[in-house]
């Protein structure tokens, strides 16, 4: 604990604070109240060191307001004393708390209390704060001789009470003193405007204005300052010395301000803030402020934008040469005023400004009326890009287009000029970039690309124009973005009319690129029907896979393709079919397609498959031996993914040739419709192919069965008039018993026959092939139509028939005999003559069959057939002899009709002869 002071009677120092404390309640002399408390402080209090100071805020120190000193030294209690960061005064001070010192000798943050100290033989000390409403006004040190002071509870309350009666007296003399110093801008505003009612002109309405705010802040000069967007530059415009009528006069004036030289000035005053710059605070950059101050000529500044239809028209400035706090009162009349400045200035300039919509408004009904009349994109796109840059002023025009590479390319340029034409593609911005930016409703307005953080991907496309200032907006175009540029080759600001400008072409330029889309979209799929439609074409008329092959290779105008095939699903060999371009030969070559590599990639594909044939593998190169810098393109042949390929179409481009992207869904279209059509065709032969032997089986089996059938009914035709009682025996045998016999050996013939066919021919036709004897073949068939012939009276005859023999099915050649006789008297006249010609061909047996004479001849021996027989032969529509041909071609042989000139039918039959 520290050592207390001696306590004085408790009654005396009652009456004595009682009387203190009543003098500062009723006091309003601070000198009085400082005066006073000291000599309290002196009387009832053994303190070697009392010293007062009062805190002054804007300069941040204590001014010293006297006290009491060992020595009767006052001077150095009157000092001013700056306070410092870390220092113990200041320490006290923003803390407001009192701060006890054991020996302020050896308090290294004493400053130059710790030198006085020394001279005062001061050790202990106790600083408190005069505070009132959490503000400090001052502060009180007490010293003692004593080390480690420290004032007991009831003292210490007693100077709680006795400074912060004090402060409470400071307090209320500054808002009295403030009361009395507040100015009264209501007064200069009633004047204000009674004086602008008598101002006819802008003019003299923003110099009333000046003047009486020079009256009413009293600075060194008060200014407007203009501004030019489009070079930048604040102008001086009027002072209240003097009024300068326009740029004109601009070098007879006080200087002018370019926005490079005051960026962050400028963007505050784009913000509507106002600038109050004075005593140090600057709430602009120290360069810039630097700079600022020194082009007027200025140690303050106060400055209020004058904002007009939300654009930046200028600024009211008070200048100040002497280092100046601006009021609160000086701020609001200045922020108020400049708006009054704005409200005259925009209610003057109706009639230019009625004059600028309605060109605005006929440059978006001319660009409306263009883009509406001219189906030429680049056509309307030159005339809007001059009325753009004509409007706008600017150098600069460009519409750019997104592509698939992430990349801008320029569709059109106005003016194209070569030393500025856009050549290099322009990345397209990333969206976050784009965000970063913080664009108003999609619109990126620049005015100074050098000062700009953005674009820095695009910096050498704008170098390569010449930008140094642009508006950007991005133009919807379905699923394609682009982009609308105007660019300036100098800094330039862009004012909210020209911002909305800008937004409505880009929306009408979108407008006419998403015609020009659906346009070229309705050309390309109109391009891509008939294209579809001559493919299919070409498909069904194609009588061979290497037509169909040379038309899609054609079509993708590719000079190498081949198609490969394969039948099988399990361990598939594949062969190529057909090839255009040069290839080796490979007819012979059989590829296994699951040991191929590059098939079964291909077949994993969902699409196509591509590859560069340089570093092949063997495998694949056996067969798919191209150019190794050639590229491959394979297409899968199946009808949708999911189905086994039946086998590849491949297409191989060489170095240089690209395979047409823009015609790869219809190929694949028209390569899987081959697909389909080749699956088709492949099920409608097998369909007819088993129909085909099903009607041959059907009509095989019914001649069977009407051979048994007539067989059966001649049996039972001979039992019935076969006569009993008449016996005629030959050789040991009647007659009756011998043509028994002879009808049950018929019988036993034709169900042995018939056997075979039940046994090994129930579903398809087997060939039991051996010599046959021509002549015995044609006397049975023509038993089997004897009656049938001898109803219609029609003659038969063979000629030049003895010994010959065939190779072939006997039954089968019956049953096609019995059909070749039945269709030939169906066809000739009654009482005509049906004749068989026979003769020996190398290895073969012709045997012709010539019908339906109109007359019969009456020398029967001088029917001769001529053996010049046409060449022209005819189809039979008769499905029964159709299915005759299909059978004699399975036997090997041949079988042919024709229709001589004379109207005879003729069927030419040629059997191989038994081999030796």
């Amino acid at each position: 604990m520290g050592q207390q002071l001696p306590q004085p009677t408790e009654e005396n120092r009652l009456v004595a604070l009682a009387r203190v404390l009543q003098i500062l309640r009723e006091e309003d002399n601070a000198s009085v109240l400082i005066e006073t408390t000291l000599d309290y402080l002196s009387a009832e209090f053994d303190y070697r060191l009392i010293w007062i100071g009062l805190y002054d805020r804007l300069e941040h120190r204590l001014v010293g307001k006297g006290g009491k000193a060992p020595n009767g030294e006052t001077s150095f209690l009157k000092k001013n004393f700056l306070l410092t960061p870390g220092d113990l005064l200041e320490q006290v001070v923003i803390q407001q708390r009192p701060v006890s010192v054991s020996d302020l000798r050896e308090e290294t943050r004493a400053g130059e209390w710790r030198r006085a100290a020394l001279q005062f033989e001061v050790e202990g000390a106790l600083l408190f704060p005069l505070r009132c409403k959490d503000r400090c006004f001052g502060l009180v040190l007490l010293g003692s001789h004593l080390w480690g002071v420290s004032p007991a509870p009831g003292e210490r309350a007693e100077l709680s009470l006795l400074f912060g009666s004090l402060a409470t007296a400071l307090y209320q003399i500054e808002l009295e003193w403030q009361r009395s110093a507040t100015k009264r801008p209501d007064q200069t505003f009633f004047q204000l405007f009674d004086e602008l009612q008598q101002k006819l002109t802008l003019s003299k309405r923003l110099e009333t204005i000046v003047n009486l705010t020079q009256q009413f802040i009293i600075p060194t000069r008060t200014n407007i300052y203009w501004y030019s967007p489009q070079r930048r530059y604040f102008w001086h415009r009027v002072t209240n010395q003097q009024m300068i009528r326009g740029v004109s006069d601009l070098r007879n004036s006080a200087p002018g301000i370019t926005v490079a030289e005051a960026e962050d000035f400028y963007q505050m005053l784009v913000a509507d803030r106002l600038v109050a710059i004075g005593s140090g605070r600057s709430p602009l950059r120290a360069e810039s402020t630097g700079q600022l101050l020194s082009r007027l000529h200025a140690r303050s500044l106060l400055a209020a934008p004058i904002i007009v239809q939300d654009e930046l028209a200028g600024f009211l400035a008070v200048e100040d040469q002497e280092a100046r706090i601006w009021e609160g009162a000086e701020k609001n009349y200045v922020r108020a005023v400049a708006q009054i400045a704005a409200l005259v200035a925009g209610n003057e300039d109706l009639e230019t400004r009625f004059e600028q919509s309605r060109s605005n408004t006929n440059l978006v009904a001319q660009v409306a009326e263009v883009l509406a009349s001219n189906t030429d994109a680049k056509n309307a796109l030159s005339t809007v890009g001059q009325l753009v840059c004509k409007r706008f002023e600017v150098s600069g025009f460009l519409v750019l287009n997104a592509d698939r590479d992430d990349t801008y390319t320029l569709l059109y340029q106005y003016p194209s000029l070569n030393q500025r034409s856009l050549t290099i593609p322009v990345p397209i911005l990333e969206d976050e970039e784009w965000q970063q930016m913080k664009p108003d409703g999609g619109l990126i307005a620049i005015e100074n690309l050098e000062e700009s953080e953005h674009f820095s991907s695009w910096s050498k496309a704008l170098s390569q124009l010449g930008a140094r200032s642009l508006l950007l907006h991005p133009i919807q175009n379905g699923d394609a973005k682009g982009m609308l540029l105007i660019t300036h080759n100098a800094p330039r600001t862009w004012n909210s009319t020209e911002r909305l400008l800008a937004t409505v072409v880009a929306g009408q330029i979108g407008w006419l690129l998403k015609l020009v889309k659906l346009k070229n979209n309705t050309i390309a799929l109109s391009s891509q029907q008939q294209t579809l439609q001559t493919g299919l074409t070409q498909l069904w008329e194609a009588n061979s896979d290497r037509v169909w092959l040379e038309y899609l290779a054609k079509l993708l105008a590719a000079p190498f393709a081949l198609l490969l095939t394969w039948n099988k699903v399990s361990k598939p060999q594949g062969k190529i079919t057909a090839s255009v371009g040069a290839l080796p030969s490979v007819d012979n070559l059989t590829i296994a397609v699951e040991g191929d590599p590059l098939l079964q990639a291909a077949l994993a594909s969902s699409n196509f498959y591509d590859c560069s044939l340089a570093g092949l593998n063997p495998i694949s190169k056996k067969w798919l031996n191209y150019p190794q810098q050639a590229k491959a393109y394979l297409f899968p042949v199946r009808t949708y993914f999911h189905e086994t390929a039946m086998g590849m179409f491949v297409f191989a481009f060489p170095d240089g040739s690209q395979f047409p992207t823009h015609l790869g869904e219809i190929a694949t279209i028209l390569m899987r419709q081959f697909a389909w059509y080749r699956r088709n065709q492949q099920q409608t032969a097998t369909f007819l192919k088993g129909r085909r032997d099903n009607q041959t089986l059907n009509w095989y089996k019914h001649r069977c069965l009407e051979f048994l059938h007539q067989a059966v009914a001649n049996w039972l035709a001979f039992s019935e008039t076969e006569p009993q009682g008449n016996k005629i025996e030959i050789g040991g045998q009647s007659l009756q018993q011998t043509r028994q016999q002879q009808k049950l050996r018929e019988l036993e013939d034709i169900e042995a026959t018939l056997t075979s066919v039940i046994a090994e021919e129930d579903w398809q036709l087997k060939g039991s092939l051996g010599v046959v004897s021509v002549p015995s073949l044609l006397k049975r068939s023509l038993r089997l139509v004897e009656t049938t012939y001898q109803k219609r009276n029609l003659l038969t005859r063979i000629h030049n028939a003895g010994g010959l023999t065939v190779y072939s099915d006997r039954f089968k050649l019956e049953c096609v005999l019995f059909e070749l006789l039945l269709v030939a008297q169906s066809r000739a006249p009654e009482g005509s003559e049906i004749e068989f010609w026979c003769r020996t061909l190398p290895a073969h047996i012709e045997v012709l069959l010539v019908e339906t004479w109109e007359v019969q001849p009456t020398n029967k021996s001088a029917a001769k057939l001529p053996w010049e027989i046409p060449a022209d032969s005819f189809t039979p529509t008769n499905i029964n002899l159709k299915v005759c041909q299909r059978i004699i071609q399975a036997l090997g042989s041949k079988l042919r009709f024709h229709k001589l000139q004379d109207g005879r039918y003729l069927t030419r039959l040629i059997l191989p002869t038994p081999r030796k």
